[in-house]
């Protein structure tokens, strides 16, 4: 009778474990989903920012602008909506992850050229921020997403300004 109460009390406290083990799981997991969210909100505000202010000045009939600004407002749109387009595509590439039919493209990309690209976002969102570039003199090519990795090294960039307390230097160095 003293070992079926005992196994009984062990069952119960190994189901009460289990709960809490789940539990926490479950919370851990939605405020991983609350922090996704929240980063991908603040990605995507910044070209839609830019693509609302260009368009509402274009459309203003108070603004006399040339026909270079014209262009080169219509350019920055055009790249701001091209750039959330491929977020949008990586994020539903993102949520299918655990299908066994994702493929990740990778595409012989110049380094120099994605850090370019990287430094232009950033720079629009961050001023006066300046970023020390150290990259090796010879062309270096990597086969990646570069939509992805280009969202990563952003993610970076803008965590250290956000996040490293006292931070007087922000640099990015890349080395083979």
């Amino acid at each position: 009778m003293l070992t079926s109460a005992s196994a009984s009390h062990m069952k119960r406290q190994s189901r009460i474990l289990a709960d809490r083990e789940k539990k926490l799981a479950e919370a851990e997991k939605e405020k991983m989903r609350a922090n996704l969210l929240r980063s991908v909100s603040h990605d995507f505000r910044t070209p839609l920012t830019t693509i609302y202010g260009a368009s509402s000045a274009m459309l203003d009939d108070k603004n006399e602008f040339t026909e270079e600004q014209k262009k080169s407002m219509l350019r920055g749109i055009k790249q701001d909506a091209q750039w959330l387009s491929r977020m949008v595509e990586n994020m539903l590439s993102i949520t299918r992850l655990d299908g066994k039919n994702v493929k990740i493209i990778k595409i012989p990309i110049a380094l120099d050229e994605l850090l370019d690209s990287v430094l232009v976002k950033f720079n629009k969102r961050y001023e006066g921020q300046n970023v020390e570039i150290d990259i090796p003199d010879e062309l270096i090519m990597i086969p990646m997403d570069a939509i992805l990795v280009e969202q990563l090294i952003l993610n970076l960039l803008e965590n250290a300004v956000q996040h490293a307390e006292g931070m007087n230097k922000l640099g990015l160095r890349v080395y083979t």
